[in-house]
């Protein structure tokens, strides 16, 4: 009560009680994204195995090793044609780790290297998203004040799809990008409004460390030469802007360009080209200015110079001259070309989402963006263009690629802010004012029971949403933590025990064939040597292990050792399924469970689609596996499971039948990591064989 009296006198400033809130509002933030390390510190998914183990080379090696990681010293992975790390990988993740390693460091100099390194990788993301909401409250600040702001980094630490590359242990590109790209966003937006170089500067530096940072630098340039192109097409363009948005152009393309994965020749790649053709429009329409060229004229000769620039980019395209973006990225402007990267297709998160699903990632306040979208829009001015732009496209690219869920939420977050900050303003009016005076300026009227009631439900929708955010959080479980099973709510311990065996007891020049998801656990968490992993960068050698799963034993030992070249006497193969095991009449019954509680026979289709196979031999008219077909019951894969299975004493069994395969011939159980879940019956075992040479 004090507090408010003191409030109402002005003893306490605004701008520390402004401070008090946004404040409290970050630490919920964050304490929402620790949350998983309640089951213990772990790297979660499978990218960020790969980010720590880069991060861990450089603090071993010094900051300069980066251009050490060639394929003749990174022989670990892509077996037996090593990788060309620093070619292939952007470096921004490893060095922001580094740094900040190097801090913690000089501060907790008594703990052992491997934990003090753990644990910042581990904690990293979540700091990144408290920023991700600072970002969005001085987003929303600069669009229209401070509550707006406030509301929007509400929405951001509570937003399910905020969360999802933000949590403990995410340590990877797409959760730093986003948050490096929103404080540029914020940059270009004080720059656009100001019209100071210093802000261009700025902007120009952020969006180059996105372009070390994250391949979805195609998108932020992309959208901030949309932005450039559209302002000159409005006719928003000035002095001031066109000056400021080729400085921060130039310094951009600079610090790319000296990115080694992307190459000095990044100018005159696709979104290079864009925001060169945006300056060259932004320079023409302020060129027509000064010869007093009437705004239709000059709106119609910047359509006629668009239509020129992708001419041009498009003769470019055809000779050769410019680089355009990969079929995975291309794929998510045209969701019909996803077919042709049969790989690509294959992954969940680069699958379209549905828009059931959208609205729960964003949730039940979802409806609120879309009134926000339009009172941008109303404004016309460039800084809630480039919002509008910003959202329209993040939500579309979300509709076309699962994973780009989190690029879209502080857009959601934003338009959101700004309709409940419209309507609480229009409520304030209608409440306040008499009816005359409302009508004298032009207020529109409402019932006041409407707001009450109109509040209510908007507040019980932010509850609700809140609600589910803490829901996802207390119940997501470090993927390793789980053995990679996402329907599992509880620890189990399969794989933990796997890779430690195989880190103590393989010999050093093991090579451990797998399929590619789990290529970063085999090489960072036992480090031994993969012959493909998450990179997905060799879709050739993706494919013969998919034909060396799915098909005899006789072609699977040809291509490990013939065309993938593995060492005779120290090449293992792993696989792993999840069961549910119960006794009955004596015998210990493993049913195959299939769905979302599967592993490697539920990715079987895919390994069958990358393989080149027909489908009808492996599947039945329903869908599943068939047990009874030759294909089946003489695949690799197949054999592996169920007789490692059988191995351990239980009963393969499905849809009520025995499963019954061929036996193997040419794997050697080396050993089975069994993991059983709280409930007794829940298990995942997790097979390792050492290949016999024919």
């Amino acid at each position: 009560m004090r507090l408010l009296n003191a409030l109402a006198k002005g003893i306490i400033d605004k701008r520390l009680m402004i401070g008090l809130l946004l404040a409290s509002i970050m630490i919920v933030a964050f304490y929402l994204r620790i949350m998983p390390i309640s089951y213990g510190i772990y790297l979660y998914e499978y990218d960020p195995y790969f980010q720590y183990y880069l991060t861990k080379y450089l603090v071993e090696n010094g900051p300069f090793s980066w251009f050490q990681l060639t394929k003749e010293n990174v022989r670990n992975f892509w077996y037996p044609i090593g990788r060309d790390v620093y070619k292939t990988e952007y470096p921004g993740v490893a060095y922001i780790g580094y740094v900040t390693y190097m801090l913690i460091r000089s501060l907790f100099y008594w703990v052992p290297q491997d934990q003090l390194l753990l644990f910042t990788c581990v904690i990293l993301p979540p700091i990144m998203g408290v920023l991700e909401v600072l970002g969005v409250f001085l987003i929303c600040r600069e669009l229209l004040d401070d509550r707006a702001g406030l509301i929007a980094a509400l929405v951001q630490a509570f937003l399910p799809a905020a969360l999802d590359r933000t949590i403990a242990g995410f340590y990877t590109k797409l959760g730093f990008g986003v948050t490096i790209f929103l404080f540029a966003a914020y940059f270009l937006l004080k720059m656009s409004k100001s019209g100071r170089i210093g802000y261009a500067v700025i902007t120009g530096i952020l969006l180059g460390l996105v372009a070390a940072t994250w391949g979805g630098v195609t998108y932020v340039a992309g959208i901030v030469g949309l932005f450039g192109i559209v302002t000159a097409l409005l006719g928003l363009n000035d002095k001031r802007f066109t000056k400021n948005f080729v400085i921060l152009t130039l310094l951009f393309l600079m610090i790319a360009s000296a990115v080694p994965k992307l190459g000095v020749f990044y100018p005159v790649s696709f979104e290079g080209a864009i925001l060169l053709v945006s300056c060259m429009i932004l320079l023409t329409d302020y060129a027509l200015t000064l010869i007093n060229i009437k705004v239709m004229n000059r709106i119609f000769i910047i359509i006629l110079t668009v239509i020129g620039g992708i001419s041009i980019l498009s003769i470019a395209w055809w000779m050769g001259v410019l680089r355009i973006p990969p079929i995975r990225q291309l794929s998510i402007v045209a969701p019909w070309l996803r077919e042709i990267n049969v790989v690509f297709s294959t992954v969940a998160e680069h699958r379209p989402m549905s828009w059931d699903i959208m609205m729960m990632e964003f949730g039940l306040i979802t409806p609120l963006m879309v009134a926000g979208i339009p009172l941008l829009v109303l404004e016309r001015t460039r800084e809630k263009l480039f919002i509008v732009l910003g959202a329209l496209t993040s939500v579309y690219g979300v509709s076309s690629v699962a994973y780009l869920i989190h690029l879209a939420a502080p857009f959601v977050a934003i338009c959101v802010a700004v309709a409940l900050s419209s309507l609480i303003d229009l409520s304030i009016k209608n409440l306040v004012l008499p009816a005359k005076a409302a009508k004298r300026r032009r207020v529109l009227r409402i019932d006041p029971a409407l707001i009450l009631a109109l509040f209510t439900i908007i507040i019980l929708l932010l509850g609700v949403s809140s609600a589910m955010a803490y829901s996802q959080a207390s119940t997501i479980v470090p993927t390793i933590a789980n053995s990679g099973i996402g329907g599992l709510r509880f620890k189990i311990t399969s794989w933990i025990d796997a890779l430690n065996y195989m880190k103590t007891n393989l010999p050093e020049d093991a090579v451990v064939v797998s399929w590619w998801d789990y290529g970063y656990w085999i090489t960072v968490g036992s480090n031994k040597t993969s012959v493909c992993d998450n990179a997905t960068l060799n879709t050739t050698q993706i494919t013969l292990v998919a034909r060396a799963m799915v098909s005899s034993e006789d072609v699977a030992v040809d291509i490990i050792f013939n065309k993938l070249k593995t060492p005779p006497n120290s090449t293992y193969i792993l696989v792993y399924e999840p069961f549910y095991v119960e006794t009955r009449g004596g015998y210990r019954v493993a049913y195959l469970l299939g769905g979302g509680l599967s592993a490697d026979l539920g990715k079987a289709s895919a390994m069958i689609r990358i393989a080149g196979y027909n489908f009808t031999n492996y599947y039945n008219e329903q869908g599943l596996l068939d047990w009874n077909s030759e294909s089946v019951r003489n695949g690799t894969l197949f054999k592996l499971i169920i007789n490692g299975l059988e191995s351990l004493g239980y009963t393969p069994v499905q849809g009520g039948n025995i499963v019954e395969v061929e036996r193997l011939v040419h794997f050697e159980l080396e050993r089975a990591f069994v993991g059983v879940g709280p409930d007794g019956a829940t298990t995942v075992i997790v097979f390792l064989y050492k290949v016999i040479p024919p």
